[in-house]
This record gives C-alpha cells, sequence and structure tokens, in this order.
C-alpha cells in the first residue's frame, strides 16, 4: 500500500499523460452533454461492476 501510496501522491507535473487521453475525455464529455452518458455514484458503479464480473 505505501508504493501506491507513494506512486499516487507523486508531482503529476512530472506525469505526462498518454496522447490517446484527452481524446478519450473529450468523447466522455460530449457524450455526458448528448445526454449518452450519466454520473453515478461510486456505490453504485462498483455494484454494477461486480454484477457484470460475477
Amino acid at each position: 500500500m505505501e508504493a501506491i501510496w507513494k506512486d499516487l501522491s507523486s508531482d503529476e507535473e512530472s506525469f505526462e499523460s498518454p496522447s490517446w487521453h484527452k481524446d478519450v475525455l473529450k468523447n466522455t464529455e460530449n457524450r455526458m452533454n448528448d445526454g449518452i452518458e450519466e454520473v453515478v455514484v461510486w456505490d453504485t458503479a462498483k455494484k454494477n461492476l461486480r454484477k457484470n464480473f460475477e
């Protein structure tokens, strides 16, 4: 856990996102604006994911 936390809490300025990441985020934003996607609270999302992978 400590190694994971150390990695997650590192300086985000030194991390470069992959080039495709911006496109994926923009696509998701457009889908939300168009009503295709919706925000789901984390507990509900976990339950839905568990149903899909049981």
